[in-house]
């Protein structure tokens, strides 16, 4: 009895150890959520430091590839884009100044933990581009016109868990950070970030 019973045990973790794992191969999916940042810049009139707050409903598609690592491990890489609906900054001063995140792009890694082959906790690290709308009032553009598109270098970091409903489709929840550095924004725009929060539906092919 006591063989038939350690057998059985023996069939049953076998089976989950080295179960194919929802998450391996290509994958495509897509994101919807919500996110709120700051950034600073200078007003060009009075010269002085300006902090101004935004968010936004956000989206998010994503293409790419990952494999499980001896059952228990993962690793995917793959592209990112995110758009935003509203995510517009504006100066306190009434000088028609405002800064608009309008979209961003990454490629990401996403290690993970396979905590079964149907459910993975992982993280987001990645890089790419945010792209940001400078806009000045009539009365700041003749002394700093720098209105205009601006594509900045961005970090992007972040964890999340997905559930797989079958050996095809997942669904999950994220937080990340995105960090804009200075270089490729507006000369008197000094930085920019946000934290967005989202859920998400992927395939897997």
């Amino acid at each position: 009895m006591k063989k038939i019973i350690f057998t059985l045990l023996f069939l049953t973790l076998s089976t989950t150890c080295f179960a194919e794992s929802t998450f391996n191969g290509i994958y495509l999916g897509a994101g919807a959520g919500y996110e709120s940042g700051d950034t600073k810049f200078v007003d060009g009139v009075t010269n002085a430091n300006v902090k101004a707050n935004f968010d936004s409903p956000t989206y998010n598609i994503n293409l790419g590839l990952g494999h499980s690592i001896l059952h228990f491990l993962y690793l995917g890489a793959g592209l990112r884009y995110e758009g935003f609906s509203d995510a517009k900054a504006s100066g306190k001063n009434d000088n028609g100044e405002s800064v608009e995140l309008k979209n961003a792009y990454f490629v990401m890694l996403t290690p993970g933990l396979l905590i079964t082959q149907r459910t993975l906790l992982y993280a987001n690290l990645g890089a790419g581009e945010a792209d940001v709308k400078y806009s000045q009032g009539s009365s700041v553009k003749s002394i700093t016109p720098t209105s205009g598109p601006h594509n900045s270098w961005s970090g992007i970091y972040g964890i999340g868990l997905k559930q797989g409903l079958n050996d095809y489709v997942a669904i999950g929840a994220e937080y990340d950070h995105v960090a804009a550095g200075s270089a490729g924004l507006a000369n008197n725009i000094s930085s920019l970030g946000y934290n967005e929060a989202s859920v998400n539906l992927t395939f897997y092919l």
